[in-house]
């Protein structure tokens, strides 16, 4: 990780420094070339009020990203809130997702429906993996979120009960009409005890979290899914992205600095708590991510600001070719040479094998002496990322490079 730790004497400053450094981490993955969403997140441990995640949309991504294809809206699922102005008729089928808590001492039924039209009037489907695990964790903070299947567990707990109470807990999707909740409530709908768990039941106590109390929030217990309507702009439907997480920063606060007792002297008023932000960019992890973004059949496809080479001359043998044309690039009127981090390959290899092995590693800009500088001098430039491959004079070579340089 590269870690920043900022220390400002009052909120307003904190901010100004919050918001420089999103934008000197949007620089960053800017000059990558990474389509990077800065999504709000939760603070989680670290604590504070605010923060951001700095997702690379990938299908091997472990996180999920929401954004709006109409407005700035971009959020981490953990933390993105249903809608639930819809709802659903009487008599729809009703699915329940099933959990338990660490402690063994909570069963919990998530019940949902398993169709829900949509404002465009289409319709929806849902199942068990459509719940929102950090919603319920939202109203049952000890859910054992790593359990996939809860039916072995719910078994082997009924099997204690003798030992230790237990609470039934259902829990009700706010889409529910109203009179679905009242039958969860009043215990007669059938499925409030697995069928598959026999009509031995233990003696426990049953509660009902959400539904329609008047004093609650209807709840949102299902994922958004792409193609739901955005909940900041109301016009955009939204798309979800599976992404790989490449920094966080966090506004603190004086979540620290209270207990510690951290305080800076100002000279408009006595000592003040520090306002602090903590911020930090995964090295390791972007080089796995821009691997995996950019890389095709051929091999790796490294952005120019971080290849190990950004230009690589390709010649037969020992060629003594190719540092004259790396001079001649060094000494150019542009300077060309100043910024490009240039390498000779000069194994005794086959030029079809060198260029096969410059595919592989991922130069971004290949310079090969092959027929056509045998025959008239000239340069063959390569650029798999532009889809470049053309013939250059050598006095041109410089200009030429210099802007694919600037493209990449």
């Amino acid at each position: 990780m590269k870690d920043l730790y900022t220390f400002d004497s009052n909120l307003e400053a904190a901010l100004k420094t919050y918001e420089r450094v999103r934008l000197a981490y949007d620089d960053i993955f800017a000059e990558m070339r990474l389509p990077v969403l800065a999504a709000k997140a939760s603070s989680g441990d670290m604590g504070g009020d605010m923060s951001h995640e700095y997702h690379l949309p990938s299908s091997i991504g472990d996180d999920r990203v929401i954004h709006c294809g109409s407005c700035d809206y971009v959020i981490n699922d953990e933390i993105a809130e249903t809608r639930t102005t819809s709802t659903v008729p009487d008599g729809t089928e009703l699915g329940v997702w099933r959990g338990i808590t660490k402690d063994r001492t909570k069963l919990i039924n998530v019940w949902y429906p398993r169709r829900v039209e949509q404002p465009d009037g289409e319709s929806r489907e849902y199942s068990g993996v459509d719940i929102s695990v950090p919603a319920i964790k939202s109203l049952v903070p000890d859910l054992d979120s790593a359990v996939g299947d809860a039916a072995p567990l719910w078994l082997s707990t009924v099997g204690r009960a003798s030992e230790k109470a237990i609470e039934l807990v259902n829990i009700l999707d706010g889409r529910l009409p109203k009179t679905v909740g009242d039958a969860i409530r009043n215990g007669s709908v059938e499925d409030l005890w697995p069928a598959e768990f026999g009509s031995s039941r233990p003696t426990f106590s049953v509660s009902v979290t959400g539904g329609w109390d008047e004093s609650s929030k209807p709840l949102g217990l299902l994922r958004i899914n792409s193609g739901d309507q955005c909940p900041s702009c109301g016009d955009g439907t939204l798309t979800v992205d599976k992404a790989i997480e490449l920094g966080h920063t966090f506004h603190l606060g004086t979540r620290y600095s209270d207990p510690l007792g951290l305080m800076v002297s100002v000279p408009s008023s006595a000592a003040v708590p520090m306002q602090m932000g903590c911020h930090g960019i995964g090295i390791s992890r972007i080089i796995g991510a821009v691997a995996e973004h950019f890389a095709d059949e051929k091999g790796l496809n490294w952005p120019i600001r971080i290849a190990p080479y950004s230009c690589a001359i390709v010649a037969k043998d020992d060629s003594p070719d190719a540092v004259r044309v790396s001079e001649r690039l060094a000494g150019s009127e542009e300077k060309i040479g100043d910024i490009l981090d240039v390498v000779l390959d000069d194994r005794p290899k086959s030029l079809a094998w060198k260029l096969g092995d410059a595919d592989l590693v991922g130069y971004p800009i290949v310079l090969v002496l092959g027929r056509e500088w045998n025959d008239s001098g000239r340069v063959e430039v390569q650029c798999r990322r532009l889809d470049i491959k053309e013939s250059v004079a050598l006095d041109s070579l410089p200009g030429v490079v210099e802007t694919l340089h600037m493209a990449l």
